[in-house]
């Protein structure tokens, strides 16, 4: 080794010391010391060695311009050596110097020298990186992974592959990136870093199966401390495909290693979210709630860590909107932040969330829609026309915004209270969404709704435009029930026989309460045993979401008590009748009368630990039916001792009467009982009742006292046929001899009250069992009255009896009568009623000729069908 090769190692070996300066006087001094000898090729790659050393140091000690000019002379005088470009781009690729475009240039030709070094490659593809150049990036890439330099070394192979597949993913050609990614696998099976990224491609690509099992297999793979990120996207995975209930668990995983991890608990509260709503779609109403609850929580602690976020807020706005819209109608809906709320709670925090959402993104027509709906509820739970006027404005921004979304259109029907406008709006829905049923199914509600309160003239066509509009939403999805509700209902209305099987379908499709209520009223008139227990069923899951709802608790009452099973019915009935008596419902007398029917299974001790004066009330009228005088009267002794002044005249009457029976006295009783009576509509049962009992002497005075008080006050037709009606038929069933000392007639009634038309079919009734003279007539004459009187709701009932006394009065009669004006009457009626098997029976029984019948049974059925049935 000659002098200057000496010199050259010593100024290395002070470089590798870091002793820079040094090293660099080294290398300069010899370098003067071969400029003035000549070049031979060997020296020339001696000198561009120095050269390249001399830069080496510059750069090192941060003189970068000097760097790149012996970076420039190494190559000048070695020109075929690849590390003298590899090192200047290397230079160039420091942020110091940041000149790409050189940079890419020299590391071309250095990777063209070395014929695709490993060094060369990388800092090439870097360079190409920083041009954002991925086209050509790509391509290089390409060319590398085919090089001898790549194919001999597998971990280098790897890096090229997984470099050109995250280039592949950039330009979002997710099917060359999977086949990279299976590429890097290939050459190493246990790096999770691959699998993981091979899942996040098959994610993007949208196949969620095989993203799955990549990252599952990637966190079988990792260390244990470092898989919290690949267990949430499996989670996330889990709740796109549907599993909410196996996301959840993995989401749980996740927030056990870092509670207030937010992505985490978005994803738990938009699963819960999702499970609620699976829910309440299949009547899981409990269940529901109880999730919803735990929904909102977790996107509220997400709220909490994170206000800037808006998709926790949304979570809670659309969870507080299907709770409104699905949940329990009345009470505490739900439980939020250790309290229970109701529903009008529910409301304004819904509105609160979505308010939040509005503020980052107030263009949204969908927030805009959604607000609108929750204002609707919040101004029907407070009846505030302020909120319902905020939830119109709400709708119209969502359809300024958006007017082609046929549901923006289709809630402003449902908001809208003005019936015309409604059909509009419903209309617009279906013009820009003809193959959607939901605003069919609502055209036809509205047209329902139009039809019950329409003359008769219009009422079968606007019936008949429902049917049709329900047939349309039925045609578009046959699976949804509330066309199919619609179609029971009319149906129904028109007595067709299809209407049981109808309302089955529908109460097997899904649970809904119209569909329940229908389907249990079919089976109780037709009396299909069969379908008591599925119809049970229906109303308990109904009445777990709304607890208060009148009609669902007395049918359960009343199928409860005909499958045997009375303690439970009892329980259902009183607490109808409780309710009903709160809110002064109009079948207030119907659930009187079920409780009066299913008390009588029970004993008067257990009315008496009830400490319930209806109730005690009601066990002695029902002992007093069954001739137990002496349970009656200890009933209404119990009853006097709580009793308030206003009642406590008819308890003494009746316990005058039950003293009486037993053989005691009672006048004292009945004497304080007659003695400034108050007349009211609760005491006409029991007065019923007792005349029925052949106890009409005793009653008697009170009687003609409460009808001289009707006759003396201005009272409303409601109640005037309330209490008027049942008390005329004393006219029919007391003896002769009593209705003369009562002093007042049916006709005296009649005068008093001419628009309560019953009273003119009792008089009929009377006349009929009389020995009158010319009975056809005078009972022709008062049916004919009454006809021109009676409502519209009750024209098929009316109808029925009306041609059934026809038909009495034309087969008992000894006067001439014109059989074929009746004939003619009751053709034409049979041809506007068809489905009435009743007129059937009189029109059969007419057209064979006249027939011996029972009067009282005929009159009985009459009264059963016009005067009781209310």
């Amino acid at each position: 080794m000659d002098e200057r090769e000496q010199n050259c190692v010593l100024g290395e070996q002070l470089f590798s010391a870091k002793q820079y300066e040094d090293a660099l006087k080294c290398f300069v001094q010899l370098l003067k010391q071969l400029a003035a000898t000549e070049r031979s090729e060997r020296e020339s790659q001696f000198i561009a060695k120095l050269c390249r050393n001399i830069a080496l140091c510059y750069e090192e000690l941060h003189s970068w311009k000097q760097a790149e000019e012996y970076f420039l002379k190494s190559i000048h005088f070695d020109i075929k050596n690849w590390t003298n470009y590899l090192l200047l781009g290397k230079l160039y690729l420091r942020k110091e110097c940041q000149n790409y475009v050189k940079a890419r240039k020299t590391l071309e030709k250095a990777w063209f020298l070395s014929k695709g070094s490993k060094e060369a490659t990388k800092c090439l593809s870097f360079a190409l990186d920083k041009l954002n150049d991925i086209q050509s990036n790509i391509k290089f890439l390409r060319t590398a992974v085919d090089n001898k330099e790549a194919l001999s070394d597998n971990d280098f192979l790897k890096w090229c592959w997984f470099r050109l597949a995250f280039y592949e993913t950039k330009v979002h050609n997710y099917n060359e990136a999977i086949k990279c990614f299976q590429n890097c696998i290939r050459l190493d099976e246990n790096d999770f870093n691959c699998w993981q990224c091979l899942g996040e491609a098959y994610l993007s690509r949208g196949t969620f199966t095989n993203a799955l099992k990549s990252f599952l297999k990637s966190k079988e793979l990792c260390p244990d401390e470092s898989n919290i990120y690949i267990t949430l996207k499996i989670a996330d995975i889990k709740r796109v495909l549907s599993t909410y209930s196996e996301a959840i668990v993995d989401y749980n995983e996740v927030l056990r290693k870092n509670p207030n991890y937010v992505p985490a608990l978005i994803g738990m509260a938009e699963s819960k979210y999702n499970i609620a709503v699976e829910s309440f779609t299949k009547g899981l109403y409990e269940k529901a709630h109880d999730i919803s609850s735990q929904a909102l929580e977790h996107a509220a602690k997400a709220t909490s860590l994170k206000p800037e976020l808006s998709l926790p807020w949304n979570i809670m706005s659309n969870c507080c909107l299907y709770i409104c819209l699905y949940g329990r109608s009345t009470g505490q809906i739900l439980r939020f932040n250790n309290r229970n709320i109701t529903r009008k709670e529910v409301a304004e925090l819904g509105i609160k969330c979505t308010k939040n959402v509005l503020a980052r993104n107030i263009n949204s027509s969908r927030i805009w829609h959604n607000i609108s709906i929750l204002y609707w509820i919040l101004s029907q739970e407070l009846s505030d026309e302020t909120i319902f006027y905020k939830a119109i404005l709400s709708i119209l921004k969502a359809l300024s915004l958006n007017r082609k979304n046929f549901s923006f259109w289709n809630t402003f029907g449902i908001i809208c209270r003005i019936t015309r406008l409604s059909q509009f709006f419903f209309l617009k829905s279906i013009n820009h969404a003809v193959s959607a049923e939901i605003p069919w199914n609502n055209l036809g509600v509205l047209y329902l709704k139009f039809a019950k309160k329409a003359s008769s003239d219009l009422k079968e066509d606007t019936y008949f435009v429902s049917h049709k509009c329900f047939s349309k939403s039925q045609a578009f999805n046959p699976s949804f029930v509330n066309c199919w509700i619609g179609q029971a209902i009319i149906a129904d209305t028109f007595k067709n026989a299809h209407s049981t099987w109808l309302f089955k379908h529908c109460n097997m499709m899904g649970h809904n309460v119209e569909a329940a209520l229908g389907f249990t009223k079919k089976s109780i008139e037709m009396n299909m045993q069969q379908f008591y227990i599925h119809a049970i069923d229906s109303l308990l899951k109904y009445n777990s979401r709304d607890s208060n709802n009148i009609a669902v608790l007395n049918y359960l009452g009343v199928l409860l008590e005909r499958v045997g099973n009375k303690r439970d019915a009892r329980k259902f009935f009183k607490r109808s009748l409780d309710i009903a008596l709160e809110t002064k419902d109009e079948h207030l007398d119907l659930i009187r009368l079920n409780n009066m029917r299913i008390f009588n299974d029970f004993t008067v001790g257990e009315a008496i630990a009830n400490k319930d004066l209806d109730y005690w009330i009601t066990v002695a009228l029902i002992q007093w039916t069954n001739k137990k005088y002496n349970e009656a009267m200890r009933c209404y002794e119990t009853c006097l001792k709580t009793v308030d002044n206003e009642r406590r005249k008819q308890i003494l009457h009746c316990l005058g009467c039950v003293l009486q029976k037993c053989g005691k006295s009672g006048k004292a009783a009945l004497q304080q009982s007659i003695d400034g009576l108050t007349v009211n509509s609760d005491a006409i049962p029991l007065l019923i009742n007792l005349v029925f009992e052949n106890d009409v002497k005793q009653f008697v005075v009170v009687t003609c006292n409460i009808l001289n008080w009707i006759r003396s006050q201005k009272v409303t037709q409601q109640i005037g046929e309330k209490m008027i009606v049942p008390l005329s038929l004393l006219y029919l069933f007391a003896p002769q001899n009593i209705i003369q000392s009562m002093k007042i007639s049916t006709l005296d009634l009649i005068h008093c009250f001419p628009y309560v038309y019953k009273l003119y079919f009792v008089e009929a009734l009377r006349i009929m069992k009389s020995d009158e003279k010319k009975k056809y007539s005078k009972c022709l004459f008062l049916i004919e009255k009454c006809k021109s009187l009676y409502p519209t709701k009750e024209r098929a009932t009316f109808i029925v009896a009306y041609h059934l006394l026809c038909f009495v009065l034309t087969s008992t009669s000894t006067e001439k009568v014109n059989e074929s004006e009746n004939l003619r009457r009751l053709q034409k009626t049979v041809h506007q009623l068809p489905h009435s098997e009743e007129l059937w029976a009189i029109w059969k029984a007419q057209t064979a000729g006249k027939k011996k019948l029972n009067l009282n049974l005929v009159l009985n059925y009459v009264l059963k069908l016009i005067l009781l049935n209310n």
